[in-house]
């Protein structure tokens, strides 16, 4: 009778055991995807909204790390379109920021932010959708407007493309802020502008691209 009775009890302590399963991963973090696309928002120098595309099934909550962003709405479940706002830049150079998104008891999400100063220029890089096509796929410029022909050879990998300002100690910045490998690079400028190619041996990441977008005089950053 005594071992029935003990049997009994260690059945019992297994389906209480079971049923107080949390259905969290490995880590204690719930199985919840989240994806926020753009990876990261570039706002002109006016006051200026943006829209933030978040997929995932579970509870999200953003965080605008300056006074001058606001996210509508600022919170939600499942999948949503959120206005980003920034308003208009006062000052007489770029501004950077950031959006911390939280999610699902996971690390939280970081979506890198820039603005234009006031009164930058807008760069017309292009004369026909042949060249543009060129630019998009391998970063190669022909023809440009603004720019002579730049081509550094494409074999695959990793590249970024970047527009700047022709001022002095750019390369030295843009090489300080890659943080990997550079196996080519090409640069060529025209007047007030510069349009560097840079291929990387590994994939850039966030920070990486944060870190150059945050130098001073740069206009453009593109990963391919």
């Amino acid at each position: 009778m005594k071992k029935l009775l003990f049997h009994l009890l260690i059945f019992t302590l297994f389906a209480a055991a079971a049923g107080c399963s949390s259905g969290k991963d490995d880590d204690g973090n719930p199985d919840v995807r989240f994806y926020a696309v753009p990876a990261s928002l570039n706002f002109e120098a006016g006051k200026t909204t943006l829209q933030l595309s978040i997929s995932t099934t579970g509870h999200w909550t953003i965080v605008c790390d300056d006074e001058w962003l606001e996210a509508v709405p600022a919170e939600g479940t499942g999948s949503a379109k959120v206005g980003i706002t920034a308003q208009a830049n006062p000052l007489a150079q770029q501004r950077t920021s950031s959006l911390t998104i939280a999610y699902g008891g996971a690390e939280p999400a970081v979506v890198p932010v820039t603005q234009k100063v006031s009164g930058e220029e807008s760069v017309d890089l292009f004369g026909s959708t042949d060249e543009m096509k060129a630019y998009l796929e391998e970063g190669t410029i022909r023809n440009s407007v603004n720019f002579p022909n730049l081509k550094v050879p494409y074999e695959g990998g990793y590249r970024v493309c970047l527009i700047h300002k022709n001022i002095p100690n750019m390369i030295a910045s843009i090489t300080s802020a890659v943080h990997t490998n550079i196996e080519n690079m090409g640069n060529r400028s025209r007047g007030d502008y510069a349009s560097p190619i840079i291929a990387l041996a590994d994939q850039p990441t966030e920070e990486n691209l944060a870190a150059l977008r945050a130098i001073e005089g740069m206009i453009s950053v593109r990963a391919i």
